[in-house]
């Protein structure tokens, strides 16, 4: 609601620099948020802005921004690639440290996602980061190795990973990044069959208040998943909160969010809903 305010505000004034930098977070506000639709356009109306404005610093977040949604997204090698030429090009110019390493692991993240290869690319963004003292930056590249490993089922780089993020956001004061990473954690400790301590742990980012709309969404669907396994009532209830949460587009969580319910209603021998959620799914 504060970005909001600010670009409206922002827009008022005619200070286009300072909207499209707003746009711009706003946009990276979204996308936790569970709106991924929204955060795509705002990310590009950011970019549309500064377009029109003196090449710098801004326009070059802006870039990484879609770089960043469009890796996330599934979008590809090719666009995210494309994003992060532009924002290395412009964050080069501005001596933007942070755009550069980040820029560099999202590309990656990305080949990671389509080829299976880059997680050695991606770690050393993660201590280039760190080495430079750049704790927004490292801090939200550690907790996409969660993802990434989560994503994968790489049991052990997954444990690892979980271990690394909550220690850096601890000692960082990073909470929402933080809660991400504990509710991908969840996800890996499902994967390994450690039921009770999957849900232990979902039940903690649930608790607390400031768990953005996705790491509640993860925790849920882990939720549901585990008493899915264990034969036990009130699986949809938890699945459709889950759901409910975040936008078709945010794939990250809803593509993970079909899979479980395809899982739930096959575990329930409801095989007319598991083909029907499959077809969702897949569409």
């Amino acid at each position: 609601a504060s970005c909001r305010t600010a670009v409206r505000l922002r827009r008022a004034l005619g200070d286009r620099l300072r909207e499209g930098a707003d746009l711009r977070r706003l946009s990276c506000w979204l996308w936790p948020a569970g709106r991924a639709a929204e955060a795509r356009e705002t990310g590009l109306d950011a970019v549309r802005v500064l377009e029109g404005l003196r090449p710098g610093r801004e326009l070059a977040r802006a870039y990484l921004n879609l770089c960043q949604l469009a890796c996330h997204e599934h979008e590809g090698m090719a666009v995210v690639a494309g994003y992060a030429e532009k924002a290395i090009a412009l964050g080069e110019r501005s001596g933007d440290a942070g755009v550069l390493v980040q820029a560099r692991f999202h590309a990656a993240a990305a080949c990671m996602l389509s080829e299976g290869h880059g997680w050695e690319d991606c770690e050393q963004a993660v201590s280039d980061a760190m080495t430079q003292d750049l704790p927004l930056d490292a801090g939200l590249m550690t907790l996409l190795m969660c993802w990434l490993a989560a994503l994968r089922r790489d049991a052990a780089r997954s444990a690892a990973a979980v271990s690394r993020a909550e220690t850096y956001c601890l000692d960082h004061d990073l909470p929402a990044y933080l809660l991400c990473a504990r509710a991908w954690g969840c996800w890996g400790l499902l994967n390994r069959g450690s039921w009770t301590q999957a849900a232990d742990a979902s039940q903690k980012v649930l608790s607390h208040p400031g768990s953005p709309p996705v790491a509640r969404t993860l925790a849920l669907t882990v939720l549901g998943l585990v008493r899915a396994r264990q034969g036990k009532p009130e699986v949809w209830p938890l699945l459709e909160e889950a759901g409910a949460l975040v936008d078709s587009g945010c794939l990250l969580d809803t593509g993970l969010g079909w899979e479980a319910r395809v899982e739930a209603a096959w575990l329930a021998g409801d095989h007319e809903k598991a083909h029907t959620e499959g077809r969702l799914g897949l569409a």
